[in-house]
């Protein structure tokens, strides 16, 4: 892995921008493969100039023209005339190479990377690398650029305005010397990569803006005026950004929070201006520029971990010396695993880590392994260990390791810390050895800090090498947003992610630690942190460190989050005193005090079990015991199999037993269900596959699954009994498997369910299986099935098979039982919504399931019934309607609402309007949706007398009712009756009589109006009409009847009316307009309730498909344009939130019906916020 190293001169640009510039090669030598083999070994002499072309030289020559001797070459210098490294006799080598006369501009950027790999020196027999400086000279000018000191596997780069260069078309030169001090020593060289980009810097349109930066950031070379235009609105013009570096499409640069123009002061490319460990818009209390605002000694991170004010020097928090901190660092990321001296790290926060050199990153196989010492401490003092106030100390350490590794992580301060870790070998741990504790340290903790270059590798850290004091554990140091996780060991099989593990209440003077390699991946020691727990500066029982952590100086008897717990007290509990729930298990921290548990552990004694799971689960355990009963089975074990960690006597699923040679007992005891019929999945018809309560076993001996198996299944509503063995794996008969059904039986009063509610319990139940054998070995076997209710002491169900043939394993006993590799248990499974607990305690009496007591089996549980005045002990009252809302008490207690209030909200709507209208009828805040206007249970919404459907159906809105606007002799008042086309004269209602074939006859001819009601009326003397019902036949779209003349004159009329099948104040002709069906009241919608006099109270209620066409009508302006609707449907206004928002609500749905919804369109465009997580993201900064 290659580390970073820039060049640094007077024409070196600061920042890399290669990003920025259109670069093309001119010089490529080698091959980025971390190898030098296809150069050749130097001649360990400096050639001079200008050496050949031909032969192993300091001068490489490419393609091109050059003065005498060299001529001109139509080919690039073989490869292996370049001398592979940079010696202490050797240390130069010179690139030759042609340029054309538009490249050699000085207008323009060149890009030097130089890739080294390896670097030694012979001085000792380790070959310990060689402190490497290179100098890059173009053209034979003295060395202006030269590189950071560097040891080994480097990429150094650079990049140079040509205007400096003296670039000439034709022939050039490019010298890279090695300046190194270290004596007998080389560097070895991987490849060298030169590009050009020869117009980068020129300016077209003279703005200022050169042409890379324009090009990267879209602008035009072209327009002189963008140099004057602020792209990201941080006030700052291009030409401003360019100055300062800056993106100009970005209006915070470095990311730090504040933007560009507010870091007039602090740098805008640097997040932390100060190098003080806080981000400049952190600093909102202090400066941005002064590691120290206010002057006190105390730096601003230091006064903000620890409480105080950094811009207040009146408020400075006292020295504290109760910390020592060692950092290891790898020289493989030299760059990375360091912070500023006065920023706080460490799980126990603290100033003046002290941080060792760049330790060596490998270590050759079979060679010893590394050692280090305090020598090797370089800052904050050379040589020496300071502890937190920066106060030396005569502490040392000193430590063997095989090569340092580097974890890569450094986004976050945890990681920083992590970055570089001692590794062990394979064969020996890493040591770590600490000496001279300073005396004041009375007692103390050390937190050994542990990483690994891969996540989950299995290390072993042991203290003082006593085998008792070994942690097992995963070292991590990489993920996003690093922290520091202490380690907590686990019973289970696989070792804990941790990277801190703490050894508490130390005294000795002298604590040594070794980190072995449990696993093949690297992992390794990367900090250590001594902490004194016997000071105590105030006095008030709170330890120095524990307030520093936790950022406070306040009265220990002081409650900040609010748990019932003081400072002492959480200190004593090691909780955190600034959260109420400190592991966010659900207890707060003074429950988990009471309890004994960990406040600090969800999962205090390892069983799998949280600690609130624990003390919350019906089947209550022991947070702080692992095996609560001591029946040897874990109290997770025991929750699995349903049974009660409180009672020994139950622990795994029983297995059939041989009583006797002649006698199996499979028996199951003290079942208890509760069906949450809110809850299941029903399902019905189809036999047994319709699983409701499934117990079986297998033979494993035989290899037959499901051997025995008893089920209770639902079928048509009906809970029923099934029973079956299986073939070769338990008994049979005649040569098949014992099957048995009882389809007509429902068991549902039998077994203690009411068949309803979301707390429907059983009584307690005992599944069993007998067999027992007759005088013939195997041929007579009596097998019973039968499931019991032992509170009523009756047999539910059950079926004996006589004559049964046992098979080989039952007869022998050899037969073992269990489910599928597991040996000795049986299994339960069950439906959704169903719930068992194997307790000799009733159900109802099991942690919080108090709830489900009812003593008279009724569906309401007793303390519901006591509350509303009912009796527990009468169940005929669950049907009863004490309120008369329409809602009999047991739905009532089903839906929590009161059965002795019709309303129970007060919202104006009884709870059965509520419930048909899916509004909670608990909630005044919930109501059903109401239409409030008197114009109830008709399509004439704007009283004109003509039909609002007919009038969209033909666009129609403008006409008056008693115009006639096509001149066909109807008005439109009563073209809007029949359903015709006010704008066709065709479209009318004409009676015609004509003679008839027929003697003494006459035939009249109607129009046909589907969906209309038509009736012939006949009188003698147009006084009295009486319904006439004479045959009618069809042709075509009309009418035809023939009628006898009875009487010397006679009179004939039709009458048009509406029919409304369904009798939903729409009639058939409308609903078929609408969209609707006649047939179905409806269709659209469910009922709704309306308000007709304004009066808040709902007056009565309509049909689904009268309230769809009251949204859509009952608002419309005009009905000229047909259809079109002005008032979206809560429907419409739903899709429409759920396609452009996160989703409808009903005050949003109500909004859009208001604006329409191009208007609510408008509004999310123009007046609301882009996005609602800015206010929250606003909250954050600020805090």
């Amino acid at each position: 892995m290659r580390s970073l190293v820039k060049l640094l001169g007077s024409l070196v640009f600061a920042g890399i921008i290669s990003a920025r510039a259109e670069f093309a090669s001119i010089i490529q030598i080698g091959i980025d493969n971390n190898s030098s083999s296809e150069f050749s070994r130097e001649n360990g002499v400096e050639d001079s100039f200008p050496g050949a072309a031909t032969v192993l030289d300091d001068h490489y020559y490419l393609a091109g023209a050059y003065p005498p001797p060299i001529g001109t070459l139509i080919k690039d210098e073989d490869l292996t005339k370049y001398e592979r490294s940079l010696t202490s006799s050797d240390p130069r080598n010179v690139i030759h190479f042609n340029l054309t006369s538009s490249q050699a501009t000085k207008t323009g950027i060149m890009r030097i990377e130089l890739d080294f790999l390896w670097s030694g020196t012979s001085m000792n027999e380790e070959n310990d690398h060689a402190e490497n400086i290179v100098a890059v000279s173009i053209n034979g000018k003295s060395a202006s650029f030269t590189s950071e000191i560097f040891q080994n596997y480097a990429l150094v780069v650079g990049e140079f305005a040509t205007a400096g260069l003296d670039l000439s078309a034709g022939a050039n030169t490019l010298e890279i010397r090695r300046i190194g001090n270290t004596p007998r020593s080389w560097l070895a060289i991987d490849q060298v990569s030169v590009a050009l980009d020869p117009t980068a810097l020129s300016d077209l349109d003279s703005d200022g803006l050169p042409f890379y930066w324009e090009r990267l950031y879209q602008l035009s070379d072209s327009d002189p005026f963008d140099a004057l235009v602020d792209l990201d609105g941080d006030t700052l013009t291009n030409l401003a950004e360019f100055k300062a570096k800056t993106n100009p499409r970005l209006s915070d640069t470095d990311g730090d929070g504040l933007e560009d123009q507010d870091e007039m002061k602090s740098d805008p490319l640097d997040e932390d201006s100060d190098n003080d460990g806080l981000l400049d818009g952190e600093e909102t209390n202090s400066s941005p520029v002064l590691v120290d605002t206010d002057g006190d000694g105390a730096s601003d991170a230091w006064e903000i971990t620890t409480g105080y004010e950094p811009n207040n020097n009146e408020s400075t928090p006292p020295k504290w010396a109760g910390a020592i901190g060692i950092n290891f660092r790898s020289e493989s990321r030299p760059d990375e695993g360091i912070w500023p001296t006065t920023f706080p790290n460490g799980l126990i926060p603290q100033p003046n880590w002290n941080q060792t050199e760049l330790l060596k990153s490998n270590n050759s196989q079979g060679n010893p392994m590394r050692t280090g010492d305090t020598s090797q401490i370089i800052s904050p003092i050379t040589g020496v260990i300071v502890d937190s106030a920066g106060h030396a100390t005569t502490t040392t350490v000193s430590f063997r390791f095989n090569g340092t590794k580097t974890s890569r992580a450094n986004d976050t301060t945890a990681a920083n810390l992590l970055n570089g870790y001692l590794s062990a070998s394979s064969d020996s741990p890493a040591v770590l050895e600490i000496k001279n504790i300073p005396p004041s340290f009375i007692t103390y903790d050390v937190y050994v800090y542990l990483s690994a270059y891969n996540l989950g590798p299995v290390n072993t850290l042991r203290r003082d090498g006593l085998f008792q004091q070994s942690a097992l554990m995963r070292p991590f140091g990489v993920g996003g947003e690093l922290d520091f996780v202490l380690y907590h060991p686990t019973p289970g099989p696989v070792a804990p992610l941790g990277n801190v593990v703490r050894y508490e209440g130390l005294t000795g003077r002298t604590v040594s630690f070794e980190s072995f390699r449990t696993s093949g991946n690297h992992s390794g020691i990367a900090g250590i942190q001594i902490i004194n727990t016997s000071g105590d500066a105030d006095s008030d029982g709170l330890p120095d460190w524990w307030e520093i952590l936790h950022h406070s100086d306040v009265s220990s008897n002081v409650d900040p989050d609010g748990d019932l717990l003081n400072w002492l007290e959480e200190f004593e509990a090691r909780s955190d005193p600034w959260k109420a729930d400190t592991d966010g298990d659900g207890l707060s921290d003074a429950e988990e005090v009471t309890a004994g548990s960990n406040p600090n552990k969800r999962d205090t004694d390892n069983d799998g079990l949280s600690d609130f799971d624990e003390l919350n689960h019906p089947l209550r355990s022991d947070p702080t015991l692992a095996d609560t009963d001591s029946d040897g089975v874990e109290d997770a074990r025991e929750r699995l199999n349903f049974s009660d960690p409180r009672d020994n006597s139950f622990s795994s699923l029983p297995v059939p037993v041989f009583v006797s040679a002649t006698e199996i007992l499979w028996e199951i005891t003290d079942l208890q269900f509760i069906n949450d019929h809110g809850n299941g999945v029903r399902s019905y018809g189809g036999g047994p596959n319709r699983g409701f309560i499934d117990w079986k076993v297998d033979n494993l001996t035989a290899g037959v699954a499901s051997a025995l198996r008893m089920r209770l299944f639902r079928q048509n509503e009906k809970i029923v009994f099934y029973v079956n063995s299986r073939l070769q794996g338990s008994f049979i008969r005649n040569g098949t498997n014992l099957q048995y059904a009882d389809y007509q039986k429902d068991l549902t009063k039998a077994l203690g369910f009411v068949g309803f509610g979301p707390c429907d319990t059983s009584d307690p139940l005992t599944f069993r299986f007998h067999a027992t054998r007759g005088t013939n070995e195997s041929k007579d076997w009596k097998v019973s099935f039968s499931i019991l209710n032992q509170k009523l002491g009756t047999t539910v169900a059950g079926h004996d098979f006589i004559g049964c043939e046992a098979v080989p394993s039952l007869i022998d006993g050899s037969a073992i039982w269990g489910i599928g590799d597991d040996p000795g248990i049986s299994k339960i499974d069950f439906s959704q919504g169903l719930q068992l607990y194997r307790s000799s305690t009733p159900v109802e009496r099991l942690n919080g399931l108090s709830h489900c007591s009812d003593a008279d089996n009724d569906g309401m549980n007793d303390s519901f019934e006591r509350i509303h005045g009912l009796a527990p002990d009468n169940p005929s009252d669950a049907l009863t309607d004490d309120d008369t809302d329409g809602l009999s008490n047991l739905l009532e207690s089903i839906l929590g609402t009161n059965p002795s209030q019709a309303d129970s909200d007060n919202d104006g709507f009884s709870d059965s309007q509520e419930t048909a209208q899916f509004t909670d009828p608990n909630s005044a805040d919930s109501i059903p949706p109401v239409y409030q206007q008197e114009n109830i249970g008709h399509s004439d919404l704007n009283n004109n007398g003509m039909s609002d459907l007919w009038e969209a159906r033909f666009g129609s809105g403008n006409l008056k009712p008693n115009d006639d606007e096509d001149g066909d002799g109807l008005t439109n008042k009563e073209e809007a009756k029949m359903g015709t086309n006010p704008f066709d004269p065709k479209s009318n209602f004409r009676v015609i009589a004509e003679n008839s074939e027929m003697a003494n006859s006459i035939n009249i001819r109607f129009p046909r109006l589907p969906l209309k009601l038509q009736r012939i009326h006949s009188s003698n003397d147009l006084q009295s009409f009486v319904r006439s019902r004479p045959e009618l036949t069809i042709d075509g779209d009309e009418f035809n009847v023939t009628f006898p003349s009875s009487f010397p004159s006679e009179f004939f009329r039709v009458s048009v009316s509406d029919r409304d099948l369904d009798s939903d104040g729409l009639s058939d002709w409308e609903e078929n307009v609408f969209g609707s069906n006649s047939s179905a009241p409806n269709s659209l919608g469910r009922p709704v309730s309306y308000d007709k006099n304004g009066d808040g109270n709902p007056d009565g209620t309509i049909s689904g498909d009268q309230a769809v066409f009251l949204e859509r009508f009952a608002n419309r302006e005009s009905f000229a344009t047909g259809l079109a609707i002005t008032t979206p449907t809560r429907t419409e206004a739903s899709r429409l939130l759920l396609q452009g928002s996160f989703g409808p609500t009903m005050g949003e749905i109500e909004n859009v019906r208001k604006q329409g919804i191009e208007g609510w369109i408008d509004d999310q465009i123009d007046t609301q916020p882009a996005t609602y997580h800015e206010s929250y993201i606003k909250e954050i900064e600020n805090d």
